[in-house]
This record gives structure tokens, sequence and C-alpha cells, in this order.
């Protein structure tokens, strides 16, 4: 059987997508700059693990070589305050990045190549999009990035397709909804806000929350994410090539919050006013129809599963560490 190459395979998602594809009985080899094992501990010595920069063409290609890879999960990135604190260094690691993982792949001859994008490529919801009402959005939504991540993403997307189109590299893309999952409230800033949430309330130390907690959003698990992201490896007879990855639901912070309290007994958080010009995330609702019907994706992590398995995750991390 070809390996899995996964980039950012030991990350807050890729360890769970790591550990996804173990389950299937597939072979996995990670690639990243500065590996942390903490999320994947018990399985490393089923995971080869390779260390290099993501811009360096001939040692991924090595890796690919040595390790017989035949399919490559791109999940590494350059997160959104990294980006807007260094645009082009953030310009390198995600388009530079991508394109070096493109050309990997197609000089590699790979069956297949998910690239990881974002709900960050799209507009603001607005309208009949934006809350309260929130019309779900199709692959097709109006596209105009506010961030730095965003364009990177989008920019990455178009690169990818026209691999596909020149050199007939297959090519999967995967847009996320909001993600949350153990370890990303310390890790991925603003954007992080469930996660935050969550990890806060864990800890019992005073949390406090600027953000309007009755907004409506489209929480993803990090265990459904992977899922979709082993079906996406997988998937055989695909119509399109860009897919939504959500939750099929409709979830607000004061919705955690209150499955915390009956989880947890009470929770020390704060709901404070958010000050003028502060970030905030753009809160879509995603129509997961395609997905289901081409990738048999389907989400089994309600939120208060979500939260019992969040839970105990980080406990058994916190005593293997």
């Amino acid at each position: 059987m070809s390996t899995v190459l996964v980039t950012g395979g030991t990350g807050v998602i890729g360890s769970w997508v790591t550990r996804r594809l173990l389950e299937t009985g597939a072979k996995v080899v990670t690639f990243s700059r500065h590996p942390d094992i903490t999320l994947i501990r018990n399985v490393v010595p089923d995971v080869a693990i390779a260390t290099g920069d993501m811009l360096d063409l001939p040692s991924i290609v090595s890796t690919m070589k040595a390790h017989n890879v035949g399919r490559v999960i791109h999940m590494a990135t350059t997160l959104i305050d990294p980006l807007e604190a260094n645009p082009f260094m953030g310009y390198r690691g995600n388009v530079e990045g991508a394109m070096t993982i493109f050309e990997a792949c197609r000089f590699m001859e790979v069956k297949r190549l998910v690239f990881i994008s974002t709900k960050g490529v799209y507009a603001p919801a607005q309208g009949e999009y934006g809350n309260p009402i929130c019309k779900p959005i199709d692959e097709d939504y109006a596209k105009a990035p506010m961030t730095v991540y965003g364009a990177t993403k989008l920019f990455a997307e178009n690169m990818a397709l026209s691999y596909n189109r020149i050199y007939g590299l297959d090519v999967v893309v995967l847009r996320f909804s909001s993600t949350y999952g153990p370890g990303k409230g310390a890790r991925h800033g603003y954007t992080a806000l469930y996660s935050a949430i969550i990890e806060g309330a864990l800890s019992g130390q005073p949390f406090r929350i600027a953000e309007d907690i009755d907004l409506k959003d489209d929480m993803v698990y990090v265990k459904d994410i992977a899922a979709a992201v082993v079906k996406a490896c997988f998937a055989e007879g695909l119509q399109h090539r860009i897919f939504h990855i959500g939750s099929g639901r409709v979830e607000t912070a004061r919705r955690l919050i209150d499955v915390l309290i009956l989880v947890l007994g009470s929770v020390p958080i704060e709901v404070v006013p958010r000050s003028v010009g502060a970030k905030t995330l753009n809160r879509l609702i995603y129509d997961i129809s395609r997905a289901r019907q081409e990738l048999g994706y389907e989400p089994e992590y309600h939120l208060e599963k979500a939260v019992d398995d969040y839970i105990q995750t980080l406990r058994q991390v916190k005593n293997t560490v």
C-alpha cells in the first residue's frame, strides 16, 4: 500500500487526520518544520515523522520517494495572526509552500492531493446569509477574502485547480467552517473562540469573551473534519473539486457555554463588550450537501458529544505529557 503524506500532520487538526488514516490501515508520514507529537503521542510508533521546510522541494520529493507516497494531504499553514503581522512571510508560507507541494505532487505523479482551505475565502456574510437569518451558502458563494490568510488560501486554491487543468493532478479542495478541537485554544488566536471557551472553562481560570455570544455559526469538531479529509483522500467518481466541510448544524457560543455548565457544573466566563475595531469571526452557515453526496461525509459530533470528547481528550493529553 502506498503511503499518505500529511503536511502539518502533528498539528491541532492534522493530528486527528493522522490518527484517522491509521485507523483505516493507511501508512502515514507527516512533514513539518517543527513537529509536536503531543496530540499523537500514543501512535507515534506507527507514524513516520519527517522534518523539513515546506519551501524545500528536493526535501519534500525525497521524503515522498523514501516512503512511497501515493497521496498527499496538505494541511500545513501559516495562521491568521502571524499573516496579518507579516504578510510577506505569510505569503511565502501559504502560497509558495502550497506551490512547492503542488509541484512535488506533479513530479511524483501522486494519485490524489487534498488541499485544505477555509471559509476565509468568502465575502462577509450579509443580508439573508448573515445573522440572524443565516441562509446556508454553497461553494459558489461570493469570494472576497478580508484577511491575508483568506487571500493566500484563495490564490492557492486557484493554483491547485490550475495544476489539475494543466497537468491532470487529481485535486480536492476542502473549505472548513469554524473549527474547534483540543489544543486549538492556545494556538490559533481569535479564530479559536470556541476552543478558547472550552479550554478556559476546563482550566477553571476566569475567562472573558468580548463577542456577541448569540450570533449563529457553523462549528465543526476536529474528529468530523478528520473523517471528511480521509474520505476526500480516497473517494472515487467525484463530480466536483471543491467541498464544504461543516457541521450541518447552527450553533452559538451561548449554547456552547450552556453545555459546558451542564458538564462542569459552573464556568468562570464573563461576557464583556467588544471593543471598536476588534477582530471577529466571519460567521457563515454551510450547505454541506455536496460533501454528503460525493464524499459520503456525515458529521457525527453534535455539540454535546463534541464537548464531552474534547474534555476527555484534554484530560488524557494532560495525563500523558
